[in-house]
């Protein structure tokens, strides 16, 4: 398994559709990660599960699901597998509709185990006057 330690400068996006089911949440998303320096790239597809509690100004999430993951190695070599995401978000909402927060995040597979915190942008597109205030 590749170690990814400190190659400097790089991007990460990640887009994450969240949608309560019940008391469960479900989320879907992908991830691309590049790091400049090298020729280390991550591309991830990912389905999770998890559990959320939010309030008028804050949103605390936990999920984990499988992931299909691929991209290149730092010694340049191809590489695909199937893995695990999870993902841990902390979301500060003095709006709404819109928050800012972090998330602490890993994707894990037989071939390169990824873990970080980035900052994300939340944006909500049903706000629930029933939350607890």
């Amino acid at each position: 398994m590749e170690r990814l330690g400190s190659f400097g400068n790089g991007r990460n996006y990640t887009f994450d559709y969240t949608r309560a089911v019940g008391k469960m949440y479900l989320q879907g998303g992908v991830q691309s990660f590049v790091i400049y320096q090298s020729e280390f790239s991550l591309y991830s597809f990912h389905i999770a599960a998890g559990y959320a509690v939010r309030n008028r100004l804050f949103l605390y999430g936990m999920f984990i699901g499988p992931a299909y993951q691929s991209g290149f190695l730092p010694n340049g070599k191809f590489f695909s597998a199937l893995g695990v995401s999870a993902n841990m978000p902390f979301i500060f909402k003095p709006l709404e509709d819109l928050g800012i927060g972090i998330a602490v995040y890993s994707n894990i597979n037989k071939k390169v185990t990824d873990n970080g915190m980035r900052v994300m942008i939340n944006i909500s597109s049903k706000y629930d006057r029933k939350i607890v205030r």
